[in-house]
């Protein structure tokens, strides 16, 4: 029951959802900045998260654990000023403290005690310095009426979205409606095809201009913009709502051109997007990307299954940071390797699975990288 309702979700209004979470016993914030996608709904009422707090939508959550041969269940708090980034897993019994920060893809070892003001990285995560600089407890905090608009934009975003494709994939059944009567069973799969190749071709069509254009006004503006692209984008801002809108409209091009994984057309396409493709680029099933103009892709890089080139950031001060992605010629990155703005990949290195490199970390050529941040295998 609760899977359906949490798939149902994704067309309600963020306000339901939360109302409906609270109902389930979670014990969250109308005020949160940003929704936990991989929440398993069954276990709400062991999960709290306070105002000011910030959860990464790509980040998971296990609320059991063995115990003296036994599954046990317990709680998660999330307190105001904790930042938990993309690609973590948070496992129970867990407390975080005032700006304590679990940096993207890392996963605190069983029985982990947070303390206020550090960071923990790396998967099992270790401790490590923290400027308190770089992290405040209000950097997730937005003014409500403003939060209120955001969210009014995104919940019409959302329903114009669902609206266009619907449009799409009925006109496509109208003019098959229109079509000859079928006499045999090859005319109705022709027909089949024709309506796919329409649906397809008009998704592109409205979807694939649209995003180039945006990631074209996204790169101009940091490239123009010294203190943008060292301090990220503000939330609020409306470069912030334009980024924010760019993940909708990759929703429906990514879900269609799937098909073209592992094909010579992936990268063609990713090229029409803004990309800077080489020639040979493999591009593997389910891999994600995005803020396509900063991805620089050179001749012969792999892209496995589930690896991730993404060319933001989300910053621990609340900001949204974009910059360059390199792989250079030759190099590889392996099941869900995970990579972000500001990362290059040297020459003929590999970026093994579930591993990641920081910001500004320099990797050597010919070399393969594991963990998170990543270390070169039989070095330091």
């Amino acid at each position: 029951m609760t899977m359906a309702m949490q798939r149902l979700s994704l067309v309600w209004p963020n306000s339901a959802r939360w109302a409906v979470l609270r109902c389930l016993g979670a014990r969250v914030s109308p005020r949160d900045v940003t929704v936990e996608a991989f929440l398993d709904w069954a276990y709400a009422d062991l999960y709290r998260r306070e105002a000011g707090s910030f959860f990464s939508p790509a980040a998971f959550i296990d609320f059991a654990s063995a115990r003296d041969g036994r599954r046990v269940l317990d709680p998660i708090d999330l307190v105001t000023g904790a930042y938990v980034g993309a690609y973590c897993t948070l496992t129970a019994p867990l407390e975080t403290r005032p700006m304590s920060v679990i940096a993207g893809c890392s996963a605190l070892p069983p029985g982990t005690t947070l303390e206020n003001e550090e960071a923990w990285v790396g998967a099992p995560a270790r401790r490590v310095p923290i400027h308190v600089g770089e992290v405040s407890l209000d950097a997730f905090e937005i003014p409500t009426g403003t939060l209120r608009r955001l969210r009014l934009f995104e919940d019409a975003h959302r329903y114009l979205l669902f609206t266009i494709l619907a449009g799409i994939t009925w006109a496509g059944l109208l003019l098959l409606d229109r079509a000859p009567g079928l006499t045999t069973g090859v005319d109705a799969a022709l027909l089949t095809l024709g309506h796919l190749v329409f649906t397809l071709g008009a998704t592109w069509a409205v979807f694939i201009p649209l995003l180039r254009w945006e990631g074209g006004v996204l790169r101009r503006a940091v490239e123009r913009d010294e203190v943008l692209a060292r301090d990220g984008l503000v939330r609020g801002t409306g470069l912030f709502r334009l980024w924010g809108t760019t993940v909708f409209h990759l929703i429906p091009v990514a879900l269609t051109t799937e098909i073209l994984a592992g094909t010579p057309f992936r990268p063609a396409l990713l090229r029409i997007l803004g990309a800077r493709v080489g020639s040979g680029v493999y591009l593997d099933h389910e891999i994600g990307l995005s803020e396509f103009p900063f991805l620089n892709l050179d001749d012969g890089a792999m892209v496995n299954e589930g690896a991730a080139l993404i060319g933001h950031s989300e910053l621990p001060n609340g900001r949204i940071a974009l910059k360059g992605l390199h792989l250079a010629e030759g190099s590889s990155v392996l099941w869900s390797g995970y990579l972000v703005g500001g990362t290059e990949l040297p020459q003929g290195a590999v970026l093994g699975s579930l591993s990641r490199p920081f910001d500004g970390q320099t990797l050597q050529p010919n070399g393969e990288y594991d963990n998170t941040p990543c270390r070169r295998q039989g070095g330091p």
